[in-house]
């Protein structure tokens, strides 16, 4: 082992890495492949509060194979996104241990015998120390020429494979980028961990991986709902910059002290980091990233009411497939977006009217039942022909009934076109206003004539990316 770990990245070691470890065929045979996993995750997860300790014997071969990940810029750029995140860190290095115990050339023999050897000498020499009379150690200068050999010879079979060593820790690299990637997007979107009052970085707990491994598995091989999450995790992000531009900018008042990467709010001790050498500006640097340093905490006045919403979604035939998904995506974020902020939220689906079976309430204050919205994710009959006027009478009676949903805005999201008679849009454009409620709509590869007479705001998707120009209207609510 080249680090000695602090206790904190032991103990997260022991109970999480070390049960993987045990999977990999080649774990279990040689002693110093385990040391060389457990270097690269003390190396991802708090390089720079590990001390260097000194290559032990028959370490050779994974000292080299260590420098040889350290110098690649993939592995490098890795390294600045797990820093002090074990959730991020076991996910790299459970992938990085599955390719080089690939990517490795075959184990000889010898280097386990030399190995084997080895440990009964220590036992021998841990009993004659305790007074017991041994005469089997005339042999240990032998056994530590044999292991000495054992890693120089295998130290050389790696140098001589490192193009192919080298170009597999690349793509794990990127792999294990990609599926973080693909995991924190579902995490995020999952009911869990306070629906966005999740750690800093840093501050994860034993408990907090657990729970992160937990929501992650769960839906992980979930085929369609996985796909759900993962565009409703990045529809989440771009849900709370939007919302973030409905307060004002000019926040005067400091409450107190919080984590992120405002540069216009980090504290002195923060900005010290670009001052205090190559390594505390490295940590300076990874912080940055993470949005991981310490700021004050400021407020301001809303320009924007945040009341409660309304979430319409299209059910008819058409919208079977990937728009089902996409507009799934949407009345998941909105819900998370509305719980996080305690407003009350009601998600229904329709065809020609209200599918029943298909309403989804959270009150304000309330927490989400995720066995309730897992339902609802799942759930969708894509059936009938579309209707406007139905639906839209239903959640306006929502909204006059109940005290909860008083000035709500109502998102109707659609991929159809019909026909509504001017005396009943008059009547209800008449009520939605005298009652205050905003009626923004999205037309899902679909002309929106009609929707620019019903709606305040419309917003016409094509492509369905999670990402696109259409989540300025989506989540202005």
């Amino acid at each position: 082992m080249r680090f000695n770990m602090t206790s904190w990245v032991l103990g997260m070691w022991r109970e999480f890495m070390r049960p993987r470890l045990m999977t990999i065929e080649k774990a279990p045979e040689v002693r110093t492949f385990t040391d060389l996993i457990e270097d690269i995750w003390a190396l991802l997860l708090d390089s720079l509060n590990q001390t260097k300790a000194p290559v032990r014997r028959g370490h050779e071969w994974a000292d080299r194979v260590l420098t040889m990940i350290e110098s690649l810029p993939e592995f490098q750029r890795l390294h600045r996104r797990c820093g002090l995140d074990p959730w991020r860190s076991l996910v790299s290095t459970s992938v990085l241990m599955e390719a080089l115990a690939k990517a490795l050339p075959e184990f000889a023999k010898v280097v386990d015998d030399a190995e084997r050897m080895q440990d009964e000498l220590r036992g021998l020499a841990d009993l004659q120390a305790h007074g017991v009379v041994v005469s089997a150690l005339s042999g240990p200068t032998h056994a530590l020429a044999l292991l000495d050999a054992a890693d120089l010879e295998y130290a050389d079979l790696c140098d001589a494979s490192a193009a192919d060593i080298r170009q597999c820790v690349r793509d794990a690299c990127e792999a294990a980028g990609t599926r973080i990637s693909e995991l924190e997007d579902i995490v995020e979107a999952m009911p869990g961990n306070g629906w966005g009052q999740g750690k800093s970085t840093g501050t994860m707990t034993a408990a907090d991986v657990r729970q992160r491994e937990k929501l992650a598995n769960k839906v992980a091989r979930g085929g369609k709902i996985k796909r759900i999450l993962q565009m409703a995790g990045r529809m989440i992000r771009v849900a709370e910059r939007v919302q973030s531009s409905k307060v004002d900018t000019l926040a005067s008042e400091v409450v107190g002290i919080e984590r992120g990467a405002d540069t216009d709010r980090l504290l002195p001790s923060s900005l010290l980091g670009l001052v205090g050498g190559p390594a505390m500006e490295t940590h300076f640097y990874t912080q940055f990233l993470q949005e991981d340093l310490s700021q004050y905490k400021m407020v301001g006045r809303d320009k924007v009411a945040r009341g409660p919403v309304v979430l319409l979604m299209d059910c008819s035939g058409s919208m079977s497939g990937p728009r089902e998904e996409w507009a799934k995506a949407v009345g998941w974020a909105l819900a998370k977006l509305a719980a996080k902020q305690s407003r009350s939220f009601i998600a229904a689906e329709f065809n020609t009217k209200i599918v029943k079976k298909s309403v989804f309430v959270i009150e304000a204050g309330q927490d989400a039942d995720t066995e309730a919205l897992m339902r609802w994710l799942t759930h969708f009959t894509a059936s009938g022909g579309t209707s406007f006027d139905g639906p839209l009478d239903w959640a306006m009676g929502q909204i006059e009934s109940s005290p909860a949903f008083k000035k709500a805005d109502i998102v109707l999201v659609t991929d159809g076109q019909c026909g509504v008679s001017d005396a009943w849009l008059t009547q209800f454009q008449a009520k939605r206003r005298s009652i205050g409620t905003r009626l923004l709509g999205v037309g899902i590869a679909c002309r929106v004539n009609l929707l620019a007479t019903l709606c305040d705001d419309v917003a016409r998707v094509d492509d369905l990316d999670p990402d696109g120009p259409h989540a300025a209207v989506v989540f202005s609510v």
